[in-house]
């Protein structure tokens, strides 16, 4: 029996707002050559909207390298809501995390889950993203556990912990070592992380076009591609974007290309160096343009 097709998003909503703007800034860091998910990930290559299989971590799917240079997935959660507060995990959410990482299409060594919402209190996100990162760097689940004295910590830890799944497959290192929570303040009336979005879109734009109004109106196109693949269920990777934005706008070079082309200059000069031209008369001359006659 076919599987059933999800069903596409509508194209309004406080919360859709949010999901768009939120992949317009991962669009302006693809773009920029910035990592989106911290130190032990890469730049984003590939960008899934409404990704089905993953559900309920599918509202984005991003293809990223590690850092071992290897290509894993990122399925991500975007909420305007806090879901993790100081007395924990919500427990709907815990149990989609559970669900998530028992999936065939998720790799437990490799994939990851993003958590991306509203700001978290401060007494909340330093904690969670603490444990998240130590989790990462303790390969032992119980030895982790044994870890977390302070009760603040404690607290938020435990409430990752599976109820339907006992002894050390159930403890909150399976989910936390996976987990990459990220907080924006889009539902803010002035939002810090659409100027960073705005800002960073005048990097993407040519020095010369790279004015405030131009970066307002990459922006809103940014945008306007967020909700378009929202509506379809669609994909993007680095490439493809910069192929459609270049109908629109003068944009600088891909940063993946800079390295590559900086290679291939610096061979063209060598060879160039050790190229000679036959004068009429049997004279010799360098093709080299380092020195004058």
């Amino acid at each position: 029996m076919p599987s059933k097709t999800p069903q596409l998003k509508s194209a309004s909503g406080a919360g859709f707002t949010f999901e768009d703007k939120v992949t317009a800034l991962l669009f302006c860091e693809m773009l920029t050559g910035k990592p989106s998910l911290g130190a032990d990930w890469g730049i984003i290559d590939r960008i899934e909207r409404q990704a089905g299989d993953w559900e309920p971590f599918g509202d984005l799917l991003l293809t990223v390298p590690n850092t071992d240079g290897k290509i894993v997935k990122c399925g991500c959660s975007v909420k305007s809501n806090r879901q993790i507060t100081a007395n924990g995990c919500d427990t709907e959410m815990r149990d989609n995390l559970w669900n998530v990482v028992a999936k065939p299409v998720f790799n437990l060594e490799a994939d990851a889950l993003g958590l991306f919402c509203a700001e978290l209190s401060k007494n909340v996100s330093q904690p969670l993203n603490e444990l998240c990162q130590q989790a990462r760097n303790e390969d032992t689940p119980h030895r982790f556990d044994a870890k977390i004295s302070d009760k603040k910590h404690r607290k938020i830890y435990s409430s990752f912990a599976s109820t339907s799944i006992s002894g050390e497959k159930g403890l909150p290192h399976h989910i936390l070592s996976r987990l990459v929570p990220r907080e924006f303040d889009f539902e803010d009336a002035t939002s810090r992380d659409e100027a960073t979005g705005i800002r960073l879109c005048l990097e993407i734009l040519q020095p010369a076009t790279s004015t405030a109004e131009k970066s307002r109106e990459l922006w809103k196109a940014l945008l306007d591609i967020a909700l378009e693949l929202r509506i379809t269920g669609g994909s993007t990777t680095r490439e493809r974007l910069m192929a459609k934005l270049r109908n629109r706008f003068q944009l600088r070079d891909d940063p993946s290309d800079v390295k590559v082309w900086e290679n291939i200059h610096t061979l063209s000069r060598e060879w160039m160096d050790q190229i000679e031209a036959r004068l009429p008369g049997g004279l010799m001359a360098a093709a080299s343009l380092g020195a004058s006659a």
